[in-house]
């Protein structure tokens, strides 16, 4: 056995994710969560949860049912602190042909 082989055997197993987090949701099992189970899922995917409020939180893990699953909490950069968890980088392409400006007819506004 080469330590490589020993280190691999020794450590410890990945960590499961918890019995509270489902990795296959439908909005059918969404819709029939308890507040603290549609908290576990949000706070799984990174979204906040700090309402009360049972279909606010329903609606926001309809949003992120796509989102990645983490099994431990997710921290965002201070400077992120605003953006979604889920918002991601879109690369643009500038057009080589210029766009013309919008010709508004009526000029009072």
């Amino acid at each position: 056995m080469t330590n490589a082989d020993a280190a691999a055997a020794s450590a410890p197993p990945p960590p499961s994710l918890s019995p509270l987090i489902t990795t296959d949701i439908t909005k059918e099992m969404i819709m029939a969560m308890t507040g603290t189970k549609l908290r576990a899922e949000l706070e799984s995917r990174g979204i906040p949860k700090s309402t009360k409020h049972k279909t606010i939180l329903q609606q926001s893990l309809l949003d992120a049912i796509n989102a990645p699953i983490s099994t431990v909490p997710i921290v965002q950069h201070e400077s992120m602190m605003s953006l979604n968890i889920t918002a991601k980088w879109v690369l643009l392409i500038s057009n080589p042909a210029p766009i013309p400006n919008p010709d508004n007819p009526d000029k009072h506004l």
